[in-house]
């Protein structure tokens, strides 16, 4: 039976992501090993049955799924100063960090084999015909190391515009990264001659693609930048602005169940005003979409809402500058007061939506 309480056995992956690889490669010993040794905190599992010809993965698989609420996520230590108060967390964004933490993540997912698919096994016998780097510098339209490196901001003799120019290449290369990965799932051969190394096959581009863009976002959490790479949606691959968890989630329901006539009008509003570098007039522009949305669900409104919360929505289209343009318009507010609105706008877009997939006899 497997201890899936030891420090060994911790996942390193979401569980859900975890499980379905697990299900995907189930038939195969060799691929339920190096997942193993890829999604977990030890090696001894994967060793065991990469070294057993006689092991059985798929009751391994049935194991694992029946038990799968006793898996524990690795998590990261408390150490001194930060248990007792004498580290202050930063509210700022740590970029330096951001920049060094994920040039690691690229350098370990190369080592892997994650860019073989995209670019071929760089064998002393069959060398790569186009380096990473070469690719990525034509695609993204500026000079690319590999794995790609930046300045860190805000060191001595870099101006605020070389900052800024850092900042967008590096969120540049971040998408660009979860394009040409693919997760290996088996190794094909062992090349021993000049170093060459594991030579993998059967990728996976989902399964890497959601692995790449969890750890990445998990990287730019942890050192306060202000963007994820969107996981879900037309956006999926993209830096956006980040939201807490709920406003995030209301972001996909409202896109995923909306009608198909408004579905691509409601995504390219949430697209616009949370995309990396949106200016005032973006969001102002998302928002007035968002408003014509509003305008035609105006009848459901006034059924399920009281008729004062109707008329106060619509008030401030009509006194903010969203609506009709006049002389009475409020337009000298900040950008926090539109992205209220903003969002708003789209809890109500959704609940609507809601109520109109609901059979009439529940009200």
């Amino acid at each position: 039976m497997i201890d899936f309480q030891s420090p060994e056995n911790q996942l390193l992956w979401p569980r859900d992501l975890f499980l379905e690889e697990l299900e995907s490669v189930k038939d195969s010993n060799e691929e339920v090993a190096l997942l193993l040794a890829e999604a977990l905190t030890g090696s001894s599992l994967g060793d065991q049955i990469a070294a057993d010809p006689g092991f059985d993965a798929a009751l391994l698989v049935a194991e694992v799924d029946k038990r799968k609420d006793e898996f524990t996520a690795a998590k990261s230590r408390v150490y001194y100063r930060q248990r007792n108060g004498l580290a202050a967390p930063s509210s700022e964004p740590q970029w330096g960090n951001a920049f060094t933490a994920w040039r690691t993540l690229v350098s370990e997912l190369s080592a892997n084999g994650w860019f073989d698919q995209a670019f071929g096994k760089d064998c002393p016998d069959d060398p790569r015909s186009e380096q990473p780097h070469q690719r990525a510098s034509m695609e993204l339209g500026f000079d690319v190391s590999w794995p790609p490196k930046f300045e860190h901001a805000g060191i001595s003799g870099i101006t605020d515009e070389d900052d800024k120019r850092q900042i967008e290449m590096f969120l540049s290369a971040v998408e660009w990264v979860g394009d040409h990965v693919a997760r290996p799932r088996r190794v094909e051969r062992i090349h021993h001659w000049d170093n060459c190394g594991k030579h993998f096959d059967k990728f996976s581009t989902m399964t890497g693609r959601r692995i790449y863009w969890w750890r990445a976002n998990a990287i730019l959490a942890q050192c306060q930048v202000p963007f994820d790479i969107e996981s879900a949606g037309s956006d999926a691959g993209y830096v956006v602005e980040r939201v807490d968890i709920a406003r995030s989630d209301l972001a996909r329901r409202a896109t995923t169940d909306a009608p198909t006539k408004t579905k691509d009008e409601i995504a390219q509003a949430i697209s616009l005003f949370r995309r990396h570098g949106a200016t005032r007039d973006d969001k102002r522009a998302a928002t007035v979409s968002l408003c014509r949305i509003l305008e035609n669900l105006r009848p459901e409104i006034k059924t399920h809402l009281l008729k004062q919360d109707e008329k106060d929505l619509f008030n401030i289209a009509n006194n903010f500058d969203l609506r009709h343009k006049n002389d009475n318009q409020k337009d000298h507010y900040g950008v926090e007061m539109l992205d209220w609105i903003f969002w708003i706008y789209l809890a109500t877009i959704e609940l609507m939506h809601t109520l109109q997939r609901k059979p009439s006899s529940q009200g």
